[in-house]
């Protein structure tokens, strides 16, 4: 808990000062004059929207507990000035008690609500923007008659109702007006960087990609243009996937999961659960991966369910998304969804295998045979049947295992890894002992 003697922040816009004057309320509009690390000067308008108090945040390997209690300030702000200004700048409140003692903000405590921190940091907020963003405080359980301190020294009561605006509603009003012209070109900006972003990646030239995601983010950001900024952090998942910087991939990842569930668009939150689990599989958190493939198979479920909703959203993603996006909704268009729920079990089927649980890795793989054999993915079967052979010889149920793979001998040699299935099934003979089959697929190797 970073509690901070006064005198440490002497400099910082006189808190002291400011602490003594009447404390603004809830979802109350406060001016404020803002400095970055630089001196430049700002005017920004804040609105804290909510305070509450908490003993965690997250869960699983996500969860985090406080020292003392977590406080959560969920706030707006608007730069009213003619400038761009840093994000980090508008953001930097602090809390202080009754006693003087104050304390900043939990880096690691914010950033796990804001999953994303590192893109944040590096935005910039344009003028006459507004964004709304979320603190973490670690105070001490004991403590409670606190005020939330704003850049500017202002403070604001996490009890006290809010007054009349009066000219502040007309300000907001003239505000609103002058960005609201703005918002439809800086749109048209984030789509142009993602479309790039999209090119680049193609091109495997992913630093480009990074930039061009990390631009459109910003924009889109500041614009609240929410599509923008879901494919912004997808992109930028899908950056640091490639890179194995695993870390930073679930970080963005996260984020954009956060607003595909928040937009309640089914095809947005499969695509990120897809990606979530090849994140984590890779970064060997196979636990997680089970979770996220899950959710995966069962939202990709629910749309094939109502392949009209899956029709009418096709628009939404064509223009900006590429590879698997677009396979995904051509899919659904031609009516070929079960080959995407066949797929969704292959890969929960490879991670309970990789989790040792090979009864349900079993059945997952079944249920692979069956959706492909449905979608009429004759090599999807194939490769469904190559996997449950393979973990039915994990179990050492080697009869069965031999029977996958004979059973699929002809198709094997359709697609040309026939020699693949007489290895396994050498293998699998001289473990149950049969030898006149070791030594029939000998013989076959060496024809």
């Amino acid at each position: 808990m970073a509690c901070l003697p006064l005198f440490f922040l002497a400099g910082f816009h006189t808190v002291a000062a400011e602490a003594n004057r009447e404390p603004a309320g809830l979802n109350q509009p406060v001016n404020q004059i803002v400095k970055d690390k630089n001196n430049s000067r700002i005017k920004a308008t804040y609105t804290i929207t909510g305070v509450k108090e908490t003993r965690h945040l997250g869960d699983g390997i996500f969860l985090k507990r406080p020292e003392g209690k977590f406080v959560i300030v969920k706030f707006k702000v608007k730069n009213i000035s003619s400038m761009p200004f840093p994000a980090d700048a508008l953001s930097n409140i602090m809390l202080i008690d009754g006693k003087k003692r104050q304390w900043k903000q939990s880096v690691s405590a914010t950033g796990s609500l804001r999953l994303g921190t590192e893109g944040f940091t590096m935005m910039e907020i344009g003028s006459r923007m507004e964004i709304e963003d979320v603190v973490v405080f670690d105070i001490p359980e004991n403590v409670k008659d606190y005020y939330i301190v704003l850049p500017g020294g202002g403070t604001v009561s996490a009890l006290k109702q809010p007054k009349a605006a009066g000219d502040q509603k007309n300000e907001n009003k003239s505000i609103a007006a002058s960005g609201a012209g703005t918002r439809h070109g800086r749109i048209g900006d984030a789509n142009k960087a993602l479309d790039s972003a999209w090119e680049s990646y193609k091109k495997g030239d992913y630093s480009a990609m990074k930039e061009m995601a990390e631009n459109a983010l910003i924009t889109a950001k500041n614009s609240g243009y929410e599509r923008g900024m879901f494919v912004g952090y997808y992109y930028l998942a899908l950056y640091y996937v490639n890179v194995k910087d695993y870390h930073k991939a679930i970080d963005f990842g996260l984020r954009a999961q956060e607003l595909g569930e928040k937009m309640r668009d089914g095809i947005k939150s499969s695509i990120v659960y897809k990606l979530m689990g090849r994140v984590f599989e890779q970064g060997g958190m196979y636990k997680n991966a089970l979770v996220s493939y899950e959710k995966y198979l069962t939202s990709i479920k629910n749309i094939i369910a109502n392949e009209d909703r899956a029709g009418a959203s096709v628009d939404v993603f064509k223009d900006t998304f590429g590879s698997y996006e677009d396979s995904l909704m051509a899919g659904f268009e031609s009516g070929a969804g079960k080959r995407f729920i066949a797929k969704g079990h292959m890969s929960v089927c490879r991670i309970r295998k990789k989790l040792g649980e090979h009864e349900s890795a079993i059945k997952s793989a079944v249920d692979a045979v069956n959706a492909f054999k449905e979608s009429g993915d004759v090599s999807g079967e194939l490769f469904a049947w190559w996997e449950t052979a393979e973990i039915h010889a994990l179990k050492h149920e080697y009869g069965e295992a031999i029977k996958a793979l004979e059973d699929n001998m002809d198709r094997a040699e359709m697609f040309g890894i026939k020699r693949n299935f007489i290895n396994d099934l050498i293998i699998y003979a001289q473990k149950s002992n049969d030898r006149a089959r070791v030594e029939k697929y000998k013989r076959m190797k060496n024809e």
